[in-house]
């Protein structure tokens, strides 16, 4: 069960906005690319939890402080005595792995998301006891593009690589998982304690000359609009849409 629905980032809904109305720099189209495909990936997972028949709870997107950190969570799943925690990665190409480093190859050094996933359990791991639950938690980082590969992969680390990936979820199904009350406060607890906005989240800057006027709509050509009985007339790639304006 879906606790909360997972939601654009607003830093993506923002550059999506702007790639429409002005011309992005290097630095944030990069980002914008980013974002799209990690949001894409984090999907991905999500479709591939719907096919789990035990019982859990699927909380998404959870933006968390604890004694001034501020740490996050792809996704995390509540069953009957343990947390699943899961840092999702929609890396595509070669990547490898020395001396803890991720390196895309060749020489590409990316951060470690072995270090992400441990430092945001132990926040977790401490914030859940002091809410009054001590319920163990296990974390991962997966990976969902199956066009990843990584040389030199650990054996018997938090990592699921892309070919463990249906190994993973038939271990979830042999998980029990009766829920009660308890677990569903645990959930309430933790989305209440969500922040709507990092205090680190980047924000683009834009004065209101900079940018093109008008109304988009998606597979809109132009944002042109002729006025005709109360409404306007979008041109668009499939013919016309209508905005009533009431």
């Amino acid at each position: 069960m879906i606790y909360n629905e997972r939601s654009k980032p607003l830093e993506l809904l923002q550059l999506e906005v702007l790639a429409h109305r002005t011309t992005l720099s290097p630095k944030e189209q990069s980002d914008l690319v980013k974002l799209k495909k990690g949001f894409e990936g984090e999907r991905l997972f999500d479709f591939m939890l719907e096919g789990l028949s035990k019982q859990h709870l699927q909380v998404n997107d959870l933006l968390l402080t604890f004694n001034g950190t501020v740490f996050q969570i792809d996704t995390l799943l509540i069953t009957q005595d343990k947390i699943f925690v899961y840092e999702v990665k929609n890396f595509d190409g070669e990547f490898i792995y020395e001396q803890e480093k991720y390196f895309k190859y060749p020489q590409q050094e990316i951060q470690n998301p072995l270090h992400q996933i441990a430092r945001s359990t132990s926040l977790l791991t401490q914030l859940i006891r002091k809410l009054g639950f001590n319920w163990p938690i296990q974390s991962y980082v997966i990976f969902v593009n199956k066009n990843f590969t990584l040389f030199n992969a650990p054996p018997n680390t938090s990592m699921i690589l892309p070919t463990q990936i249906g190994s993973h979820l038939e271990y979830l199904q042999t998980i029990p998982s009766h829920l009660n009350r308890v677990h569903k406060r645990l959930a309430e607890k933790l989305i209440e304690r969500h922040l709507d906005e990092s205090p680190f989240q980047k924000k683009s800057s834009y004065s209101y000359d900079q940018v093109k006027k008008g109304c988009f709509v998606e597979n809109a050509v132009l944002p042109s609009l002729s006025w005709k009985e109360e409404r306007f007339t979008v041109m668009t790639v499939d013919g016309m849409n209508h905005l009533l304006i009431q």
